[in-house]
């Protein structure tokens, strides 16, 4: 793959955006791929990392790009490149209304997060024809880089579709909450080398012939 650079000057139209060359070139008629970059922009970023550890306990690094739709970028396959290495292919969607674009640029294993079942604080009762289940789990999110972290970690509880079915929310170590879909998100700023917990406990109240899926 033989890489060249030249100019191009975008030219925008009603329902398109073309490219002038500014100097014409030639290429081989050799049968290879040749790319090029025509145009480079340079945008801000504000990058985090996130974590659902009740799906996957790893934590992957997102980038926010800012001020995007300043710009005529094109639907498409995107090389992505971080600290000067490739990490990957990611789905650049120009059709999306929010005000950033996030890419994910992989796992990073200096963020260790653990999520486990608080058993002491975990129960099954019989109050007359109900039953009320009690649920705990403690996450575990340590920094172990040199320098701050800032983490995003999702959970979620469960979201009751009958009337004789009532979640109750507990604790939630001050989550962000919403209740059409049960999600919880938390932004933590973890300082190096230190560990930041969050509490979850919720409670389920249903008839007691019921089968249900609490986790």
């Amino acid at each position: 793959r033989i890489k060249k650079t030249i100019v191009a000057t975008p030219v925008v139209r009603q329902t398109h955006v073309e490219y002038t060359l500014e100097n014409t070139f030639s290429v081989k008629s050799d049968g290879e791929v040749r790319a090029t970059d025509m145009v480079e922009y340079e945008l801000d970023a504000l990058f985090e990392y996130y974590c659902v550890p009740k799906l996957d306990t790893d934590a992957f690094l997102i980038a926010k790009i800012l001020g995007w739709d300043e710009y005529n970028f094109l639907d498409g396959e995107a090389n992505l490149f971080f600290e000067d290495k490739y990490v990957g292919k990611s789905i650049l969607d120009t059709r999306t209304t929010s005000d950033t674009l996030a890419f994910s640029l992989g796992r990073d294993g200096n963020d260790v997060v653990t999520r486990e079942k608080k058993k002491d604080h975990t129960s099954r009762h019989v109050i007359g024809s109900n039953q009320k289940a009690m649920m705990a789990y403690e996450i575990s999110v340590r920094n172990k880089k040199a320098e701050p972290l800032t983490i995003v970690i999702e959970d979620q509880i469960p979201v009751a579709n009958d009337k004789d079915i009532i979640v109750d929310k507990i604790e939630d170590s001050e989550a962000e909450y919403d209740k059409d879909t049960g999600l919880l998100k938390w932004k933590k700023e973890i300082k190096p080398g230190k560990t930041d917990l969050i509490n979850l406990k919720y409670a389920v109240r249903y008839p007691k012939y019921s089968r249900m899926i609490l986790e």
